[in-house]
């Protein structure tokens, strides 16, 4: 699998629908979950933003978001229930280097 397909399969789902969960990219044939990895904000360790994908779909997010071709917004966690998935781990509501891992549900969209 090479990392540019990845990358613009996720790119033309959150082009076409906007709003794209991580549950969403999940469903993508080249981002099936493959091994066990995890993505975090970045420099807060301890707030998980998703679990259980592979590492060239992760990668493939923090590319496109990295050369600001996305971006991320904080989202309502019933956002990922209605797409039937949660993480259950206590819901982050802001940067903060916590004790405890926390969740940070977000959504992603093409920058404009």
């Amino acid at each position: 699998m090479i990392i540019g397909d990845v990358k613009g399969q996720i790119y033309n789902l959150i082009k076409e629908k906007g709003g794209v969960t991580f549950v969403e990219i999940e469903k993508l044939p080249n981002c099936k979950p493959m091994e066990e990895c995890s993505m975090n904000l970045p420099g807060y360790p301890t707030i998980l933003l998703w679990n259980g994908l592979s590492e060239i779909t992760y990668k493939a997010i923090a590319d496109l978001w990295n050369e600001g071709k996305i971006k991320a917004t904080p989202t309502h966690y019933l956002t990922y229930m209605a797409d039937g998935k949660c993480l259950r781990l206590p819901i982050a509501r802001r940067p903060y280097h916590y004790k405890k891992l926390h969740w940070l549900p977000i959504a992603f969209d093409v920058v404009k």
